[in-house]
């Protein structure tokens, strides 16, 4: 646990740097996800505290964006993999967020994008397929052996809900006074209820965010 905070800490602390330039923005950025209650509230699944690859390989990523270098992106999809062979569901959030940053750099210019798309490129995107192949099979047979299809409703109901952002663990200092604000009793009796505080300094940044942007 201690290690998996650590790495997560530098991998966010590298990536903030890599986009600001700010020393102290960077180690801020760092301390945060480690100390947020959202995340501190996954400790009893350690697979889901150790996502540093998920930074790093964003970060590698966004550099073979910038650069068009293919080693950046060679060493991405090594984060891939081994972030997904370490639990599958953050491993899913990184090719999400291949995907948001490879709109955003075609939104600006499409025509550039288009020079991405070489036969190298393509055979590290199959390559890196073949290697995550043992992965992805077995995780599918298994929701097929239990017969379990998720509604798509379901994603509404298992999804953060802007009331869960006032909803802490029993471990946090802010618990009653949270309660108090939003009181878990007058959920609904079929939600589900998912503490998604995410710290004092997170709420005010998403203040700020709201109100400045």
């Amino acid at each position: 646990m201690i290690s998996s905070l650590t790495f997560l800490g530098f991998s966010v602390c590298l990536l903030t740097y890599s986009i600001t330039k700010n020393y102290l923005a960077s180690i801020l950025a760092g301390l945060l996800v480690i100390f947020s209650p959202a995340t501190l509230d996954h400790k009893i699944h350690l697979q889901i505290l150790a996502i540093e690859f998920v930074p790093i390989g964003i970060l590698f990523f966004i550099q073979f964006l910038k650069t068009n270098n293919l080693k950046f992106l060679v060493f991405s999809m090594i984060c891939l993999v081994v972030q997904t062979y370490n639990s599958f569901l953050p491993g899913y959030f990184l090719v999400v967020s291949y995907g948001v940053l490879i709109v955003g750099k075609g939104s600006s210019d499409i025509q550039s994008l288009r020079d991405y798309i070489t036969k190298t490129t393509v055979l590290i995107c199959i390559g890196t397929i073949i290697c995550l192949t043992p992965i992805i099979i077995p995780y599918f047979q298994v929701s097929h052996e239990f017969q379990y299809v998720r509604n798509i409703r379901d994603t509404i109901h298992f999804a953060m809900q802007p009331e869960d952002l006032l909803v802490t663990s029993a471990d946090s200092r802010f618990q009653s006074l949270l309660t108090r604000i939003q009181n878990p009793q007058n959920y609904p009796a079929n939600s589900e209820i998912k503490p998604g505080f995410l710290g004092v300094e997170f709420s005010l940044l998403m203040i700020f965010t709201a109100i400045f942007s």
